[in-house]
């Protein structure tokens, strides 16, 4: 009660709105995700060092079970998470991960590539008008669709493949795996994980073709 989101101006504006706001306006969708995807690439080469110093098991893989790319949107940072198969408990409780800011553009490693990843979803955020709080929000619900989507890509996979890290690439198939992406909402404008809607759409896609 009281906040913007739950006031009835804003349901009344929402009921009388159409479906296309200024958060989609001038928005290139495609762009965005391989911009992210390129320097995501980039953000885990340069990470090497980083990634060789974690532990090996005797199996000779790195027990994690997670990768989260989180953005901050309305901070202005952006971050790689990783999440160990001991912390699986923990779920999607990022801030909580041993591995949290694993990668980060706040003056952490590979800042350089990181910060490349974040002026795209901030020059991308700030298109829309501050005093539009729909559009802001529409808009960071199509950045987090995008991240996921680049999270997703198979190069992504084969580069943690390469640092012994058990991790699938999905495409267009439905099934399941112990490895878990993650892209969410740290305001939980939408509760879930964005690389499962993503995930979905792919799976829609196949099945129902130009019906999708």
């Amino acid at each position: 009660p009281g906040t913007f989101w739950a006031s009835r101006a804003w349901c009344q504006a929402a009921a009388s709105a159409s479906p296309q706001t200024l958060g989609l306006m001038n928005f290139h969708y495609q762009s965005v995700v391989n911009s992210i995807l390129i320097d995501l690439l980039q953000a885990l080469k340069a990470a090497t060092p980083n990634f060789e110093a974690l532990p090996v098991t005797p199996r000779g893989i790195r027990a994690y079970s997670a990768m989260s790319l989180d953005l901050h949107v309305q901070h202005g940072y952006v971050e790689v998470s990783l999440r160990t198969y001991s912390e699986r408990k923990k779920e999607h409780h990022i801030g909580a991960w041993e591995s949290a800011g694993f990668l980060s553009s706040l003056n952490g490693p590979c800042d350089e590539e990181m910060a490349r990843i974040a002026t795209t979803v901030m020059n991308s955020y700030n298109e829309v008008p501050e005093d539009d709080l729909r559009a802001k929000a529409d808009r960071r619900h199509l950045l987090f669709l995008a991240a996921a989507e680049a999270l997703l890509d198979r190069q992504v996979a084969e580069a943690l493949n390469e640092f012994r890290i058990d991790a699938p690439y999905f495409g267009a198939e439905l099934g399941g795996h112990p490895f878990t992406y993650y892209v969410c909402d740290p305001d939980e404008m939408l509760r879930a994980n964005y690389c499962d809607l993503v995930r979905s759409k792919f799976i829609t896609a196949r099945l129902l073709g130009p019906e999708a």
